[in-house]
């Protein structure tokens, strides 16, 4: 079989990654050039190995499942990003830091986009948020501290169920 790679860098003119492209492999790191991006389902679901995946400055969406299971520690969601879909990093276990870059385009975040990331402990929304799914949140186990944008314009039900550490998070208004 094959081994491990080391590293995979995709050229600037990539545009697309589509279904289940990485699906299962065994790859340390991975840098999406700086190409505008669309990534599709499943692309790069559970993932082996991994602790941070670069992604292009110029992505606009992350698909249903895109990174589910995998073995990420560390996301930064570029500016460009305007959805990350179902599902999209659920179950990544391992992931403990997610950042937000401040932006033009409006982002939403689809339901449970972060199910079951046990490991998150903060989450700093950009006021550009806004809409936040049915469960995107739910089962983060860890997550102690959030922050809302003022533009929030809908959490959907259960957003952030059995986030037990949770405490005193404050709604913008109009947000029930």
């Amino acid at each position: 079989g094959l081994k491990k790679i080391k590293s995979f860098v995709l050229p600037d003119t990539i545009e697309y990654i589509g279904s289940q492209a990485f699906y299962s492999a065994d790859i340390a790191s991975f840098d999406l050039g700086e190409g505008s991006m669309t990534i599709d389902y499943r692309a790069f679901a559970d993932l082996k190995g991994v602790d941070e995946i670069v992604l292009s400055p110029n992505t606009v969406s992350i698909g249903e499942m895109a990174f589910s299971g995998s073995g990420l520690k560390r996301l930064h969601v570029p500016a460009g990003v305007i959805n990350i879909g179902p599902q999209a990093f659920e179950n990544c276990t391992s992931l403990a830091k997610v950042t937000f870059e401040e932006g033009d385009a409006p982002l939403v975040i689809e339901s449970s986009a972060f199910k079951g990331c046990r490991q998150i402990e903060i989450i700093a929304f950009p006021a550009r948020t806004v809409e936040i799914g049915s469960y995107a949140f739910s089962n983060c186990c860890g997550l102690w501290s959030v922050n809302f944008p003022d533009g929030l314009e809908k959490l959907g039900e259960r957003a952030f169920s059995g986030c037990e550490m949770l405490r005193g998070a404050e709604l913008p208004e109009g947000i029930d």
